[in-house]
């Protein structure tokens, strides 16, 4: 049954590895070691919350299927969306520096993500540098109320 999950999560991680590659030398014992700090895949159905905005965040989220968007409340209530995800995008590396989070995330549809820890993401990054750099290149960077990618945050 193990073995079985693991194909699974590989098959799922491949927009993740393609991406990864496109943005650090990833290698594959790199790759290996991102796989084995996946928990387990999860489902959402469309219109469902990933994450809340203000929630203390527990690690990031790697999105595998489906599409998802990163969204900030208004004063009057309203949402505005502020980033779309698609497969092989990270939900919250900024979640690692600063555990609640001024932002929420909402499955646009139907969503396979996996999830890292904070304290698996941190060791992931010590020892596989690469992956951190991947990490770091793929994460929006929020300026001025804008997002931005390509631009590294610090890691702390």
């Amino acid at each position: 049954m193990e073995s079985v999950v693991a194909a699974k999560t590989a098959c799922l991680a491949a927009p993740m590895l393609a991406r990864f590659k496109q943005l650090a030398a990833v290698t594959g014992d790199d790759y290996a070691a991102l796989l084995g700090a996946l928990n387990i895949p999860r489902k959402l159905a469309a219109r469902c919350e990933i994450d809340r905005s203000g929630a203390r965040s527990s690690g990031v989220r790697l999105i595998q299927q489906g599409y998802a968007y990163r969204f900030m409340g208004l004063p009057d209530g309203r949402r505005q969306i502020t980033e779309l995800l698609i497969p092989g995008d990270i939900c919250d590396v900024g979640g690692t520096a600063a555990p609640t989070a001024d932002h929420g995330f909402y499955a646009l549809t139907p969503v396979v993500y996996a999830e890292i820890g904070r304290q698996s993401l941190a060791n992931l990054v010590d020892h596989h540098p690469c992956i951190g750099q991947a990490l770091a290149r793929a994460a929006p960077v929020r300026r001025r109320g804008r997002t931005c990618r390509g631009s590294a945050p610090e890691w702390s």
